[in-house]
Parts: structure tokens; sequence; C-alpha cells
């Protein structure tokens, strides 16, 4: 009787966490599919401005990691000729 219920406990979470998974879906999805079927030009417009801004992001980020890791190589260099 144990096993069983044990069984149905696992069954039902897996179905639970099914069922989360595509109400979570839902909830992302179609919002986005209405937006692009009832305005596609507005849509496609927003999509490519996320998109440029995240490219955007991305490259500023990437000039800042670059800037600051030479400055502290520069430090740890700095470091080093004072333990000598």
């Amino acid at each position: 009787m144990k096993k069983i219920n044990s069984t149905i406990k696992k069954i039902s979470i897996i179905l639970l966490v099914i069922l989360l998974c595509a109400l979570s879906s839902l909830l992302i999805v179609w919002p986005l599919w209405k937006f692009s079927t009832s305005a596609p030009k507005v849509y496609t417009i927003t999509v490519l401005a996320i998109s440029f801004a995240l490219i955007i992001f991305l490259i500023i980020r990437r000039i800042k990691n670059k800037k600051s890791t030479k400055e502290s190589g520069k430090a740890d260099k700095k470091d080093l000729n004072k333990a000598e």
C-alpha cells in the first residue's frame, strides 16, 4: 500500500510540474503571439529595438570589463614590483 501511495504521489508531482510549465509558457507566449498577429509592424520594430539595445549593452559591458581587467593587471604588476 505504501508503494502505491508513493507512486501516485510521484506521478501527481510530475503531472503538476508539467501543468505549471505549460501554464507559465502560455502566460509568456500567448501575449507575444497576440501582439505579433494584431500589429506585426509594431511588433517587428519593438523586437528589433530590444535586440539592438541588448547588443549595445553587451558591447559596452565587454568594453568596460576589458578596461577594468587591464587596470587591475597594471595594479598587480605594481604590487609585484613593490614586493621585490
